[in-house]
């Protein structure tokens, strides 16, 4: 008898035993659940977070390889303006070198008319003079520094309306 209540205690020791590492393998296994769903959470926050910060970087990028064309862009067309500007300046200066000449030969020729119309006058002819009268132009022709702030308005006005 002694060693069947021994037995029972020892089976019933047994029983609790293992109901309690049931009950703590169930609690275990449901914190466990808990855990794992909340890692998958986790992982599901992180995925989003790469994925904005990933699309923020292809935004970053794509935004400098836009800016570094525009500029690129926009120095070669500058160039090229900076180009035209400079090809028409020296066609300026030599437009006004030879405008000038042609004043200066113009003068001469006029001199030279002059003197042949003094020296050559009609052999019974009363002249008691020859004058010539000279209208002045500087009011109608413009200096070259006003003719060059007109056209730097002018230019300015044709870009605004590019």
């Amino acid at each position: 008898m002694m060693n069947e209540n021994l037995g029972n205690k020892i089976d019933a020791g047994r029983e609790e035993i293992s109901s309690i590492i049931k009950s703590g393998n169930e609690m275990l296994a449901a914190k466990r659940d808990v855990m794992i769903e909340k890692q998958d959470q986790m992982r599901e926050k992180q995925a989003q977070t790469i994925t904005i910060t990933k699309s923020g970087v292809d935004e970053a990028r794509e935004f400098r390889t836009e800016t570094r064309d525009n500029f690129t862009s926009l120095r070669e067309d500058y160039g090229r303006i900076s180009e035209n500007i400079e090809k028409l300046i020296q066609s300026i200066d030599r437009t006004s070198k030879n405008t000038e000449r042609m004043l200066d030969e113009m003068k001469e020729e006029r001199k030279e008319y002059r003197e042949f119309v003094q020296e050559n006058r009609p052999e019974l002819a009363e002249v008691a003079s020859i004058t010539v009268e000279e209208k002045e132009y500087e009011e109608d022709i413009m200096t070259l520094e006003e003719f060059s702030s007109v056209l730097s308005r002018w230019q300015e006005d044709c870009l605004r309306l590019e």
